[in-house]
């Protein structure tokens, strides 16, 4: 839209005020709410049991896989377990220094 276009729509609306809406157009609008809220609108004892049926599949499915895969212990390589060994007899001997230390 130019700036000419832009005043002159300025001014008409001015002018003229501002345009009305059609007299149906309230009425189709509430009347399509109230039919989508009637659509929608479910009792408390319905949300209550699909809210229950959708906790009980969520437990059921947890249950599945926590009892369906296998749980296995990692098998360590013996390279590994003997590098953890020294590791762990490393540090101790390290803080037994620290704390055994005899202060002269």
């Amino acid at each position: 839209m130019s700036d000419e276009e832009l005043m002159r729509l300025i001014e008409d609306v001015e002018e003229n005020s501002l345009h009305k809406a059609p007299d149906y157009l309230k009425d189709m609008t509430i009347s399509r709410a109230e039919q989508s809220m009637k659509k929608e609108k479910k009792t408390k004892a319905e949300q209550l049991f699909y809210y229950k049926v959708r906790v009980f599949a969520a437990m059921a499915a947890s249950l599945l896989l926590l009892f369906a895969i296998p749980q296995r212990e990692p098998v360590q390589k013996k390279d590994e377990i003997s590098i953890m060994r020294m590791v762990h007899r490393k540090s101790n001997e390290f803080w037994n220094e620290i704390i055994f230390k005899e202060d002269i």
